[in-house]
């Protein structure tokens, strides 16, 4: 029976932040919470190796933390700490899973993987079909404070906001043409095939181009290209970022940012792009709590969710963002959100307009959308659910 479990701090600063909110309600669960701090490494292993035991502790991770290689859980025999203790481990992976292939190639027999988008598992399934796999279970939002006790709509001083980071996606050019003209010209074609199709993941295009390209290429070696077409997500990304709220800034809009390098976006009227700088996870919420309507545009998740949705609705403003076939189950255009199209930017002024000229109609939908995010979407939904399943498994 499940007593105890181990969660990891101070490595990813929102990481380290979601795996507190967790523990909040583990704890109040009536679970035993350790949190292992990178920050001090070697006090927290000796600590760790106190507080777990035989049959009752798992392990619960983002992003491979406590899994990687080189890390004090590896012995010099190769084997690993959670292994030779019997505790399961269950990783919560919060992007595509091209970005770790290198990590699982190697991990304990007791692992399990959970998806926050639909896709992300189905790849998981057809290229890593030996790993097994949890539910899907997209992230959940944090609200800073009741209710009752959030600023009033129409007394927030912000009227538009986005909490994220932002490079120019000339940054992975240098990726594109690092081979020759031939290559460059492939992964452009995939680049563009993505900025026109907006329902298209990355690995449904890379197979699509591949097997044009090569007609007997075999799934093995579709799997060891998708390892390497990081900068293709990343260039989409924040392409698509950048083009909303050049859109939105160009069209007289003051848009205030919440994260790095959006002094960097190629912008004709940049002044209005008021610019707060990187912020931590509760520095991003207590602006959200500020403002009226927050933009979000999806790391290119074509069916699952962003917590930056809920966090916004859980703080009272309005949310604006791309969908998918996830979020258009669990939300209604106009009622409790607002979505807009990939290749409809341009659209999106006139939609904030709009929004600003009838604060009433638009302070409706930030209730609304309230009501759907603390009905199912908070960090103790999401502790009750992933137990759930780890008594299953576990």
């Amino acid at each position: 029976m499940v007593k105890k479990i181990v969660m990891f701090i101070n490595g990813i600063e929102t990481q380290g932040y979601f795996s507190k909110q967790l523990g909040k309600y583990f704890t109040n669960m009536g679970y035993s919470v350790f949190y292992y701090d990178y920050w001090e490494e070697e006090r927290s292993f000796q600590s760790l190796k106190k507080f777990v035991s035989h049959g009752d502790t798992v392990m619960i991770t983002f992003n491979f933390h406590g899994l990687e290689e080189g890390e004090v859980f590896y012995n010099d025999d190769g084997s690993i700490f959670w292994e030779k203790e019997d505790i399961p481990c269950y990783n919560i992976v919060l992007d595509h899973p091209l970005y770790y292939h290198k990590m699982l190639k190697k991990l304990p027999k007791k692992y399990y993987q959970i998806s926050i988008d639909r896709y992300h598992k189905s790849y998981m399934e057809k290229y890593w079909g030996g790993i097994m796999m949890g539910p899907f279970l997209p992230l959940a939002g944090t609200g800073l404070a009741k209710k009752e006790e959030l600023t009033a709509f129409q007394e927030r001083p912000i009227d538009l906001i986005i909490t994220g980071n932002y490079a120019p996606p000339k940054t992975f050019q240098k990726y594109i043409e690092r081979i020759d003209e031939e290559y460059t010209k492939f992964y452009m074609g995939m680049i563009e095939d993505l900025k026109c199709h907006s329902d298209k993941t990355i690995e449904q295009v890379a197979e699509s181009h591949l097997m044009r390209e090569i007609p007997n290429v075999t799934k093995e070696e579709i799997k060891e290209t998708m390892a390497s077409l990081s900068f293709i997500d990343l260039y989409v990304r924040f392409w698509l970022r950048g083009e909303v709220i050049r859109q939105l800034a160009e069209s007289g809009f003051k848009v205030h940012t919440c994260g790095k390098g959006w002094d960097l976006l190629e912008c004709r009227r940049h002044e209005n792009i008021i610019e707060h700088g990187s912020m931590d996870s509760e520095g991003c919420l207590r602006m959200l709590a500020k403002s009226k309507i927050s933009i979000n545009v999806m790391p290119w998740f074509k069916d699952g969710a962003h917590d930056r949705i809920f966090n916004s609705q859980l703080n009272g403003a309005v949310c604006i963002s791309d969908d998918s076939l996830y979020l258009r189950e669990i939300f209604t255009d106009g009622k409790d959100i607002l979505f807009f199209r990939q290749g409809e930017t341009e659209k999106i002024p006139a939609l904030v307009e709009n929004l600003l000229a009838d604060q009433n109609k638009t302070e409706q939908i930030a209730e609304e959308g309230y009501c759907t995010a603390i009905n199912g979407h908070t960090w103790e939904d999401y502790a009750r659910q992933l137990m759930q399943y780890i008594y299953k498994t576990a």
